[in-house]
């Protein structure tokens, strides 16, 4: 039940964050293979939701980290990724409550299905 309400959500963040579906979807079911593993340490179930969220933007920055360290072609390395304003985005999005963190993704994202994106 707790995948079939929230696990579209979170891959559009992640997608909002990565730009990549494949990679959003692999951050998704890697937290939600995180909560399982620790299922049975939960202590308030309701609070999963938020266990997921943070380890989804972890995942995010993981993500962004392992891509800063392992550019190293010319084109890669022209561009230039401002890391620290991106970390600021997600650590502000996952102090918003659920409503508005919607509103921090990139507009047309959260609210399209997961196939169009």
């Amino acid at each position: 039940m707790l995948r079939h309400q929230h696990y579209s959500g979170l891959v559009r963040l992640a997608v909002g964050l990565t730009g990549d579906l494949g990679a959003a979807e692999e951050i998704v079911q890697d937290a939600f293979a995180a909560l399982l593993r620790r299922w049975g340490s939960v202590r308030d179930p309701s609070a999963s939701y938020a266990y997921l969220l943070r380890v989804v933007i972890n995942g995010t920055r993981a993500r962004w980290r392992y891509r800063l360290r392992s550019r190293d072609s010319a084109q890669e390395a022209a561009v230039e990724v401002d890391v620290d304003a991106q970390l600021d985005v997600l650590a502000a999005l996952a102090r918003l409550p659920h409503g508005k963190r919607v509103l921090g993704v990139p507009a047309g994202v959260a609210d399209r299905p997961l196939r169009v994106i």
